[in-house]
């Protein structure tokens, strides 16, 4: 029982912060998985909670903040809790009080919920996602040439084989 990752901030030996993480691989939607999100950040008494889903609630994709909840797909989840764990850890460091700090992470909710946000969050999906088909090409042009150069290598061996046996032969050749 609990969520899928407990993320403790440390800072120098003092914690300043939790993010939870709950994952979905479910190819439908279900509005329950805002729920159990919510519960867990009752549960764990913070406002951060990453819920990681290849589906989105209607008309939403990659990125979108449902009640409180952030909602995010698994290919920028790491970009997402890297923002959330600086901004957590910029607070910390400022000493703020737990109203303030609070109040702080709701303007930076807000921020992400807006349209800025989402473009520069739609154009870190296509970058990802351009580079991740750069590497396939990539790795399927590599494969091409690797398996090229290993039938030749194979094929010099078998020549060279063949000599060395043609010359053995005429070596051990008896009159």
């Amino acid at each position: 029982h609990g969520a899928d990752v407990r993320h403790e901030i440390i800072h120098k030996g003092v914690p300043c912060g939790l993010i939870i993480y709950e994952s979905k691989n479910r190819k439908d939607w279900q509005n329950a998985y805002i729920e159990r999100a919510k519960e867990y950040k009752a549960m764990y008494q913070t406002q951060s909670v990453i819920l990681v889903s290849i589906t989105f609630p209607g008309g939403e994709e990659n990125f979108c903040i449902r009640d409180g909840i952030v909602v995010v797909h698994p290919s920028i989840v790491v970009h997402v809790a890297q923002l959330i764990r600086r901004t957590i850890l910029k607070l910390h460091l400022q000493n703020l009080s737990q109203e303030e700090m609070a109040s702080k992470m709701n303007e930076v909710y807000k921020y992400v919920s807006g349209e800025e946000f989402k473009v520069q969050i739609d154009s870190l999906v296509q970058n990802v996602s351009d580079l991740q088909k750069i590497q396939q090409d990539e790795k399927t042009t590599h494969q091409k040439v690797w398996t090229k150069q290993s039938t030749l290598f194979d094929s010099l061996q078998r020549s060279a084989f063949t000599i060395q046996n043609k010359i053995d032969n005429i070596i051990q050749a008896t009159d």
